[in-house]
């Protein structure tokens, strides 16, 4: 097997701290390219959106500034009595990534820089889920 990148390992240190949540209830993990069917209850959709590396220093060998978000977009099934519920949900899953949470994989640091928003959540007419989006921005140095 191959050494790992640079940007699988920044994965790697952001998916570890996803397979952590704890909500208190069952729930299923839709992870990119991998499971696609809608999941029945609730649903937890990872996204990783990553920024271009940015270079600060003029010698090559100096670290790079990477950044990106990870989404997750928490599914709930339509018919839901409680209209706060799957921001209740969204909040629980937001308060797992607090500022400065450490994250590792092997050399890489990866640091949650500001505290994850909960969006507005959003019907989703072919997949039939209300989703509400959690955004939580990191970077690394690297």
């Amino acid at each position: 097997m191959a050494t790992p990148t640079v940007e699988t390992k920044i994965w790697l240190a952001l998916r570890a701290r996803v397979e952590t949540i704890s909500l208190g209830m069952p729930y299923t993990v839709v992870w990119p390219g991998r499971n696609t069917d809608v999941p029945q209850g609730i649903g937890l959709e990872v996204t990783h959106l990553v920024n271009r590396p940015l270079r600060r220093a003029l010698k090559g060998t100096n670290p790079h500034v990477r950044e990106g978000i990870l989404q997750i977009g928490v599914l709930v099934a339509t018919g839901e009595t409680n209209p706060s519920y799957p921001q209740e949900i969204a909040g629980d899953v937001a308060d797992h990534f607090p500022v400065d949470v450490p994250l590792r994989y092997d050399d890489i640091a990866v640091q949650v820089y500001e505290a994850p928003e909960v969006g507005g959540g959003f019907f989703d007419e072919q997949r039939q889920r209300f989703v509400t989006p959690v955004s939580i921005r990191w970077r690394t140095f690297c």
